[in-house]
């Protein structure tokens, strides 16, 4: 078992999917992972963070500032989990009854995504390394 809480929104974008590959190479098959992922900014709580272009937001200016959450949304890690091999559980999902800030002020990609992915601020999951590997069928 492994468990994290409030920590994959901190590694950087670019390195998610190693850090995946890593964590399923450490399990054994009919494992699980569980995770609670914070995916408000640490700025206001808010979406602030989906403000600002990608070229600033993963400068090491914003990496060393503390501030720094890697912006996947709630699709973008069942994406990136199932990418890795792991089949996903939902535990739980708090969102904001309405967007925390104006679409219009959040930059591309973020502006055109879905508004509930958009609104999720917390995420629960589980994840299962499958007992049978699928990439060696």
């Amino acid at each position: 078992v492994s468990w994290s809480q409030a920590v994959l929104e901190h590694v950087y974008s670019e390195e998610v999917s190693e850090l995946l590959s890593e964590l399923r190479r450490v399990h054994r098959p009919g494992t699980c992972s569980s995770h609670r992922i914070d995916l408000q900014d640490h700025l206001a709580e808010s979406l602030n963070s989906l403000r600002l272009p990608a070229w600033l937001w993963e400068s090491g200016v914003v990496r060393r500032s503390g501030a720094y959450t890697n912006r996947l949304r709630a699709s973008q890690w069942f994406q990136q989990f199932t990418r890795a091999g792991f089949e996903v559980h939902e535990v739980a999902r708090r969102v904001w009854p309405v967007l925390p800030i104006a679409r219009i002020r959040l930059r591309s990609p973020y502006r055109d995504m879905d508004e509930p992915d958009l609104r999720c601020r917390e995420l629960d999951v589980v994840l299962v390394l499958p007992s049978h590997d699928s990439a060696l069928a």
